[in-house]
């Protein structure tokens, strides 16, 4: 039986995103790892209403300071990645990882203002492809913007309101799946009960009105598919890699473009004209696709 692996994180909410300040990694009673990370962009760029969640959680919860650290914040995830999968024994997968990440009180309010994490984060520079006819799913690809921004791949039902959200590594393992998957459609496929695990998603079959589907799970979200929306969806592959070999090469500057808004906006009388602000400033470029989809998606309220 194998130890849980423990991984406590400390960190501040900026731009509705967690950003990590401190990490330790502990199993058996033993600190496997420990890292204090640099800030991803100055204090000086920060929205007024980030400062004051972030000073907030300094004086009452953490006491980690935004300019502490001595570990460049770009290794965040190798880092952290690298520690969690060494104290398995540099397990490949052949094995089931436990983890235990401790979850911050939900009754208690985390900053002064009380942002709610469960927003669903801005995409920027997204293409969307329609799953079925009435458009009931769809495969969207884009930038969700940060600090850091990163390429986010969205299988989503926007019926229900439903986003399964993947890494390209975990749409990758998806795809390479897709023939277990497709399977399970067979007329003499009869184990109802088999599942596939990929990264963090479980895909398994069920029956509605004796109709085969494909059911799609991660941690709170579930979709599901029929045979032909799954087809329609792995034929987009190549679609996705183009499109993530695109938006992985301008990352840097939509980060350099938020910092810079998000400076400009703290300027601000009224968060209601934090667009209009932007707009009449002059590092705003009414040419480039980049600074307008900034602007209007994530600085206007």
């Amino acid at each position: 039986m194998f130890a849980p692996t423990f991984v406590d994180l400390q960190g501040f909410v900026v731009g509705m995103k967690f950003v990590v300040k401190e990490v330790a990694v502990l199993r058996n009673g033993a600190v496997l790892a420990h890292y204090i990370f640099t800030c991803p962009m100055p204090w000086n760029l920060l929205t007024k209403s980030d400062k004051s969640c972030a000073s907030w959680l300094i004086r009452n919860h953490h006491g980690l300071r935004w300019e502490d650290g001595n570990v460049s914040y770009s290794k965040v995830k190798r880092l952290i990645t690298s520690a969690v999968l060494g104290s398995n024994g540099g397990n490949s997968g052949s094995r089931r990882m436990n983890y235990c990440v401790p979850i911050p009180d939900v009754e208690t309010p985390t900053c002064e203002n009380n942002i709610s994490l469960d927003r669903r984060a801005v995409r920027i520079l997204s293409r969307r492809y329609a799953l079925t006819a009435t458009e009931y799913k769809f495969l969207e690809i884009g930038i969700n913007v940060g600090p850091p921004s990163y390429v986010e791949i969205a299988i989503g039902d926007p019926r229900r309101g439903k986003e399964l959200l993947l890494s390209l590594e975990t749409w990758k393992a998806l795809y390479e799946q897709r023939q277990n998957i497709q399977n399970f459609f067979r007329n003499d496929f009869k184990d109802i009960h088999s599942f596939i695990n990929v990264g963090p998603l479980t895909v398994r079959v069920c029956t509605v009105n004796n109709i085969k589907l494909i059911r799609l799970e991660s941690a709170n979200v579930c979709l599901r598919m029929t045979e032909s929306t799954l087809h329609r969806m792995f034929d987009l592959d190549r679609c996705i890699d183009a499109r993530f070999n695109h938006l992985i090469r301008i990352l840097a500057t939509v980060d350099a473009k938020f910092a810079q808004f998000s400076d400009i906006a703290s300027t601000a009388k009224d968060p209601k004209e934090a667009s209009n602000v932007i707009y009449a400033s002059d590092a705003f470029n009414t040419n480039q696709i980049i600074d307008c989809e900034l602007a209007a998606l994530v600085f206007s309220t």
